[in-house]
């Protein structure tokens, strides 16, 4: 489990693969009993690897079988998460995201909101004026996430895949999904790149509702919190958001035209 875990971390997935099968092949039989915390974290790696290399037929297979034995709802839901990337990724997009509503509401969470919404623009304001007496560096030193409730960790990654499949689907209702994520990361901690993420979309929220200067600072911020994470995963998307979407609000085009790239690589 551990150098299989080593081996994803350099994106080393086939030999991710082979060390997870392995690690199966060494369970005892009914392991789901007697071996139950073993088994749910090589199930829930290899189903991650699975998705990464989008094999469909070892993904249903493995998670399925996860599923079925899983002891708890909160066993499921980074299975759940995984599910709603390879729907996307295998253009379900419309099953992603009923999936996501799904689980969203049996956690008691409110469904995202169109950006017409009245009171969401009177929540994304009331977050706005909050955040404008938040010093950059204060934003920056948040905590990290290590001690995070493990529902919290699993809403933002949630949001982060609903976030993707509502930006090919119904883009009104991004704006939604970054407040609350915004909301968790203020709440809980930074969550490395979906926080970055966050802050990336909501800036461009608050910069569609009027205020550029703030969506702009909100956008650089984010690209701080790449840098300071270290969250290399989103940081092409963070990069393409705020350079293609905001930057020009107080930056030259010119200057703006090579960090752009990042977006694309």
């Amino acid at each position: 489990l551990k150098a299989g875990k080593r081996c994803a971390e350099i994106c080393d997935h086939d030999s991710a693969m082979k060390f997870y099968e392995s690690g199966i092949s060494f369970l005892n039989p009914g392991h789901w009993q007697h071996q139950y915390k073993c088994s749910l974290e090589l199930f829930e790696a290899m189903v991650d690897v699975a998705c990464t290399l989008n094999d469909a037929e070892l993904f249903n297979r493995l998670s399925n079988e996860l599923l079925l034995h899983a002891r708890t709802y909160e066993d499921k839901l980074h299975t759940f998460c995984l599910s709603v990337r390879h729907l996307t990724l295998s253009k379900r997009v419309q099953e992603a995201a009923d999936l996501a509503y799904e689980v969203l509401k049996r956690l008691g969470e409110d469904l995202p909101r169109s950006y017409g919404d009245i009171q969401l623009l009177t929540d994304i304001y009331a977050m706005k004026s909050k955040l404008s007496t938040m010093s950059d560096g204060y934003l920056l030193s948040l905590r990290q996430t290590s001690s995070r409730p493990k529902k919290t960790i699993f809403l933002m990654r949630l949001y982060s895949e609903l976030m993707i499949v509502l930006s090919l689907t119904e883009p009104s209702l991004v704006a939604s999904i970054s407040l609350r994520m915004i909301q968790l990361t203020l709440a809980e901690g930074i969550s490395s790149h979906m926080s970055t993420l966050a802050f990336a979309n909501f800036g461009l929220a608050v910069l569609a509702s009027g205020d550029p200067l703030q969506g702009f600072r909100l956008g650089k911020l984010s690209l701080q919190l790449v840098e300071k994470t270290n969250a290399t995963r989103s940081k092409s998307s963070v990069n393409m958001i705020v350079q293609e979407f905001i930057a020009w609000v107080s930056e030259p085009l010119q200057s703006i035209a090579e960090t752009q790239l990042l977006g694309f690589v």
